[in-house]
């Protein structure tokens, strides 16, 4: 279940920020709910896509598209693991201030002025049997 879920995405994303001495984090209600809505807007327009940011004033984002057949959920786990590992690939400078492509979603994750945590999730079942699942954090 959803309440499930985001208890997942909560511990997973702690265990990462401890990992990075980043304080952890709680789970939002009101940034829940507006994760949810886009969550939903991204899985019935079918594509990945950041919000816009004058929507979400200060709030970073992290946006996640998994595919499977037999409608299989994705384990907060599996969504979280796959935004760490932007670390290695394409690889995070820890010595460069300046932002680097392709690892927002590693620097979102353990950013260490985020206190707060809204998780979405949303499945569309496409026309090939295969079930998308798109989570918002």
């Amino acid at each position: 279940d959803l309440k499930e879920f985001r208890q997942g995405m909560l511990l997973e994303h702690n265990k990462y920020r401890l990992i990075h001495q980043s304080p952890a984090l709680q789970l939002d209600d009101q940034l829940s709910k507006k994760a949810q809505l886009y969550a939903a807007h991204v899985a019935k327009e079918g594509t990945v896509a950041h919000s816009n940011m004058s929507t979400r004033p200060n709030t970073g984002e992290s946006v996640a598209e998994l595919c499977t057949k037999g409608g299989v959920l994705p384990t907060p786990e599996h969504v979280v693991n796959k935004w760490y590992g932007e670390i290695c690939a394409p690889g995070y400078n820890f010595n460069k201030k300046d932002k680097q492509p392709g690892t927002g979603h590693f620097s979102q994750l353990v950013w260490r002025n985020t206190r707060k945590l809204g998780i979405g999730l949303a499945v569309s079942n496409q026309a090939d049997g295969e079930s998308c699942s798109y989570v918002v954090a």
